[in-house]
């Protein structure tokens, strides 16, 4: 009996070893072809991102080489002209013959925004923003930490705000990008408990370029919300911009705005560097599809110059 009773523990005890092994197998092969997964991940990115590489620079030559843009160096166009080059530029997603690549290719004005950068060289857009910031119940100190984070480091801590306490890591020299700009947004909303903030398109509102000389916005192609906070006039805005409650005309180029402006608007909207002179300088988006993975490259080109500059990379 006694043997009986050892000779099923020792059963019991190979059982309990084997299903111990197939778990460990069946974790270690698990593990192993997660590793492999990972790789291939790894491997199909790099090879995206060289693919990319190599339609961004197609890009450029084309740009480079496109005779149109020699005619938009022509000051004397209609915004409805450069509306349309734009337009007839612009890519939705096209195969790649049989390669499984898709490309987009997007062409907007880089001067449909107000740059953000310009606020702390001119006092006329920094008071335009702060009434605008009143208009829609934000506190003004929001724009103070806007010029905080971009009037470089102080010596001797003699910032506006308490921002750099809180994030003493962050960039201050100018402000990078939209994602740069959350971060700011983020620390105001929590120290100053204020939701109010989510109420304004500040993607609408703001570009982000390092380039400030001569950055004069183009009234042509400009964003409801810039001409709301040049202009002071959300009524005025709504009569000079009759769709702007749709996102599709955003960014979208035409002579409308220029053509029903009155000559003391004008002279006002020039205080912030605006003008119904076409701007010679393109915001280029490429994005690059294969295998449900995506490339997104976004560059500023100057027509006059022929040269891309502000390069960012997604992938």
């Amino acid at each position: 009996m006694v043997q009986n009773t050892q000779m099923k523990s020792r059963k019991a005890i190979a059982l309990l070893i084997t299903l111990f092994f197939i778990i460990a197998i069946t974790l270690a092969i698990g593990i192993g072809l997660k590793q492999v997964n990972e790789a291939a991940s790894h491997v199909q990115s790099e090879k995206l991102l060289l693919q990319s590489s190599m339609i961004f620079d197609d890009v450029l030559v084309m740009l480079k080489g496109a005779k149109e843009l020699d005619y938009l160096l022509d000051n004397n166009i209609s915004g409805d002209v450069f509306g349309a080059f734009l337009s007839g530029y612009s890519i939705p997603g096209i195969p790649l013959g049989d390669s499984g690549i898709i490309i987009s290719l997007e062409l907007k004005s880089a001067r449909s925004k107000v740059n953000i950068n310009t606020l702390i060289d001119n006092n006329n857009s920094v008071d335009a923003l702060r009434a605008y910031l009143n208009y829609y119940m934000v506190n003004e100190i929001y724009a103070d930490m806007l010029l905080d984070s971009m009037d470089g480091i102080q010596a001797d801590d003699s910032y506006r705000t308490g921002l750099f306490y809180e994030k003493p890591y962050l960039y201050r020299d100018f402000i990078v990008s939209y994602e740069h700009l959350e971060e700011i947004n983020e620390f105001y909303m929590k120290t100053y408990r204020d939701n109010y903030l989510k109420n304004i398109h500040l993607k609408n509102l703001f570009y982000f370029s390092e380039v400030k000389q001569n950055y004069k916005v183009d009234l042509n192609c400009v964003t409801p919300e810039a001409l709301e906070m040049m202009l002071g006039d959300k009524s005025r805005m709504a009569m000079l911009y009759p769709n702007f409650e749709s996102e599709d005309d955003i960014d979208k180029c035409s002579s409308f705005v220029c053509n029903n402006l009155d000559e003391d608007e004008k002279t006002i909207l020039a205080q912030y560097g605006a003008t119904c002179n076409i701007q010679p300088y393109l915001d280029v988006s490429v994005e690059v599809m294969q295998n449900e993975q995506t490339a997104k490259i976004n560059f500023e080109y100057d027509i006059k110059n022929k040269k891309g500059y502000n390069f960012v990379y997604e992938i």
